[in-house]
């Protein structure tokens, strides 16, 4: 017999849905448990490494070259995350956010979003 963690979750989910069993709900949620514990694991496992080739490259340049790596890669993380901002605007993302928000809550938001939109 097929174990319940080989089966594909989506299966799972779809089948609790069409089947309406009490207990498929139950073993779609052990599943997704245990998802969600193996893709922490995943996420721990990436960081420690990244963490780990920080540090070797950090070990291999000299102090002026590490400096100037950390500046380097913060620049590009604000420019990834102003870029970001930019796009979500764009997609209108943002527009949505704030016609849902009292409109003192969100005026300057909007003079904002109404200056990057202008600026392209």
């Amino acid at each position: 017999m097929q174990k319940v963690a080989d089966e594909p979750l989506a299966l799972l989910a779809y089948n609790s849905r069409n089947i309406g069993e009490s207990n498929q709900g139950e073993v779609v949620d052990k599943a997704m448990d245990s998802h969600a514990s193996d893709m922490y694991k995943i996420l721990v496992e990436a960081d420690k490494l990244r963490l780990d080739i920080l540090k070797r490259m950090i070990d291999i340049l000299t102090p002026l070259q590490a400096v100037e790596f950390q500046v380097a890669s913060k620049k590009l993380q604000l420019c990834l995350h102003e870029w970001s901002k930019r796009r979500d605007i764009q997609m209108g993302i943002l527009i949505q956010i704030i016609t849902h928000l009292p409109v003192t809550r969100c005026e300057w938001l909007r003079d904002w979003s109404n200056n990057l939109c202008t600026r392209g």
